[in-house]
């Protein structure tokens, strides 16, 4: 079901003027864009407020702001939220669901390409051992766990932004890298499972694809394997109401998505057979996703700083990317990208 003709209208207005502002933005230095200090002074709460007039568009602008980023428009700079949707190549391919970037997923999970390049990498990837400390000297680099140590001619440093910024570096980092982890918070989002005997909900018609603005979920979809054996919807706790439920039980949350879903598919929904979630802000080694955020001044400001090596340290992961920042294509990318560096300078 689409929206109304006056809306349908003001939404197209939208997603031109979005198209209209991407396409000023470099991907690979969007601090340079012809008004990038201009858009980095606000908040994408205040463009909304100011260029968005539909209060329908505005809502849906919001929701595609804290589905896309975990967080509340008010956090997030124009300029980021500009340069993450260049790096997806559009706001109609970041939030579609056909041929984009919501419409596919990997049968048995993403976990499975982590786990097979670790078996391929055998005794070189070692686990539960956190790094608390990166040294490097003229020669090279000494990293340092609670377990042991390693000695290498140069490091990637690969987890997000303010997970990099809890190792310990001697000597210290540039002060402006040093900053830019400070300043790039995580978003907040939970993800969740909710599983049935059956996908119900096709019996009546229903895809169960939701879109919602009450609280704590904004929607969720219809996951259910291709043979239909078992119900399963997945969905998402994200912004600040992600920020409201961490790291409380999770039957608590179990019984509010549980709600949300007989309020929308009816009172079969419950009774589901299982529930499970990830809580992504209590993770001591994530403390939230899908990525760093950055708010008003930190791109222009330190914006150069978040792909730049310092001496024999190297920057990787999905928010280092010019493409799909946020995305595992994003991380890929980036892990090429900071290869390459490392052997550019001969090891």
């Amino acid at each position: 079901m689409g929206l109304p003709p006056a809306e349908e209208a003001a939404s197209g207005r939208f997603f031109e003027k979005v198209r209209g502002l991407v396409a000023q933005v470099p991907p690979e230095a969007p601090w340079t864009a012809p008004h990038a200090r201009e858009w980095d002074r606000i908040t994408m709460d205040e463009w909304i407020r100011a260029e968005v007039p539909d209060p329908v568009i505005q809502n849906l602008a919001r929701l595609m702001v804290r589905g896309l980023f975990t967080v509340q428009p008010e956090e997030l700079s124009l300029l980021f939220f500009l340069y993450y949707v260049r790096s997806g190549n559009s706001l109609e391919e970041l939030w579609g669901e056909a041929d984009a970037a919501q419409a596919f997923h990997v049968p048995g999970s993403m976990h499975q390409l982590a786990g097979r390049l670790g078996a391929e990498l055998h005794d070189s990837l070692v686990l539960e051992s956190p790094v608390n400390s990166i040294e490097q000297d003229a020669d090279g680099v000494t990293v340092t766990s609670a377990s042991r140590r390693w000695r290498a001619a140069r490091a990637i440093v690969t987890v997000p932004l303010p997970l990099a910024g809890r190792i310990r570096y001697d000597p210290a980092l540039p002060a402006r890298r040093d900053a830019l982890m400070q300043r790039s918070p995580m978003g907040a989002v939970i993800k969740y499972w909710v599983a049935y005997r059956e996908p119900f909900w096709r019996r009546r018609g229903l895809n169960a694809m939701t879109t919602t603005d009450k609280p704590p979920t904004d929607g969720f979809f219809d996951a259910s394997p291709p043979d239909a054996s078992v119900g399963l919807l997945v969905g998402f706790i994200e912004a600040r109401s992600a920020l409201e439920w961490t790291g409380r039980p999770m039957e608590e949350r179990r019984a509010a998505i549980v709600a949300r879903v007989v309020d929308f598919l009816g009172k079969e929904g419950a009774d589901p057979i299982d529930y499970l979630d990830n809580d992504w802000p209590s993770e001591p080694w994530t403390r939230g996703c899908y990525g760093a955020n950055m708010g008003p001044g930190t791109l222009t400001t330190l914006g150069p700083a978040l792909r730049e090596p310092c001496g024999r340290i190297h920057w990787a992961g999905t928010e280092t990317s010019p493409a799909w920042s946020g995305y595992i294509e994003g991380a890929i990318r980036s892990g090429e990208r900071a290869a390459a560096e490392v052997l550019a300078r001969g090891i």
